[in-house]
Order: structure tokens, then sequence, then C-alpha cells
């Protein structure tokens, strides 16, 4: 008897992995073409992230309103948020700290209510993209429409796997593509 270890390993992969390169770096994502459930998981994908995009503009524009209604009420040198969609909200509270004059409770829920919204539809997406899509994506970038716009890239590529994608695209073009929300100005 010897006493080397033998060491192996073996994967075993769809022959019908349908790759799509992603970003500069040559990142991918990938879906078995021929998984029964890929239709309807991008279906319920959609839907989720349709729902929580609709949740999260209802907050912003409570928010909107109740800091438009501060603002008119009350004279102060309070910054007023114009747009925090470039915001890094893994370091937020930083954001905060730096920014010149102090901001409204009613701002600081706008913002985390942001943070809230980015990390939810991310987590939605990674689940059926698979974990880390969203970074190799979107890298640390968000903005309200971002996954809009992954649906209308995405699209295409189902088509060409031949997964029937007819219900989004009647939901994205027809049902429910969200107003504009009011920026806060000055």
């Amino acid at each position: 008897m010897s006493d080397k270890n033998i060491n192996s390993s073996f994967r075993v992969q769809s022959k019908t992995l349908y790759v799509i390169e992603v970003n500069d770096k040559g990142e991918t994502i990938s879906f078995d073409t021929e998984d029964i459930n890929l239709s309807t998981n991008l279906i319920e994908c959609w839907q989720n992230i349709q729902t929580e995009l609709a949740k999260f503009v209802k907050i912003e524009n409570e928010l909107v309103k109740e800091i438009e209604e501060e603002r008119k009420n009350k004279k102060s040198d309070e910054i007023v948020l114009e747009d925090t969609d470039d915001v890094d909200f893994a370091n937020i509270e930083e954001y905060i700290n730096s920014l010149a004059l102090p901001i409204s409770e009613n701002e600081k829920k706008l913002i985390y209510a942001q943070k809230e919204f980015y990390l939810k539809c991310r987590e939605i997406m990674d689940g059926f993209l698979g974990k880390g899509a969203c970074q190799k994506i979107f890298g640390d970038s968000n903005y309200k429409l971002m996954f809009n716009d992954l649906f209308d890239k995405l699209l295409p590529e189902f088509e060409k796997m031949g997964a029937n994608t007819e219900k989004v695209k009647k939901d994205i073009y027809q049902k429910y593509m969200p107003k504009k929300s009011k920026r806060i100005m000055r």
C-alpha cells in the first residue's frame, strides 16, 4: 500500500450552456438553454423587480413631498439632495458625513430607501443571473431604471436561446414604465 495521496476532480457541465460577456474585463453570466424553468424564472424576476420599484417610487414620492413641504415651511441651510444615483451606498455614512451642510431626516430616509431598493433588486437579479452577476454588470453604479435597461439587453439574448419572453416584453413596453420622479432642487 502506498502513502501517496491521489487527488481527482471533475465537473459535469451542460452542453447547452449559453454564455454572455457582460463587461470589458471579459466576465460572463451563463444560462442553461435546456432549463425548463428559464422563462418562468425570468418572468418572476421581472415581476419582483417591478414590485420593488413600485414600492420604492411610492416611498420616494412621499419623502420628496415631505421634503418639499419642509422647504416651504422653513428657511434653512440644509442641503437639498438633487440626485443620489451615483452615491456609493456601501459607504453611505461616509457620504452623509461628507456633505458640507446638514441634511434633514427625510433626506436621510430617502438615501437609505435608495440603498435598500438597490440592494433588494441586486439580490433578486443575482438570484436569477447568479451570485455576483450585478456587480459584474453594473459595478458600483446604481440608477433607478438600471434593471429595466438590463432586461432590455437580456431579452434579445433570451430570444436567441429560444426562451419565451413575450410576457416580459409586453410588461416592459406596455404595462409598466415608472413615471419620472420629481427632483428636489434648491
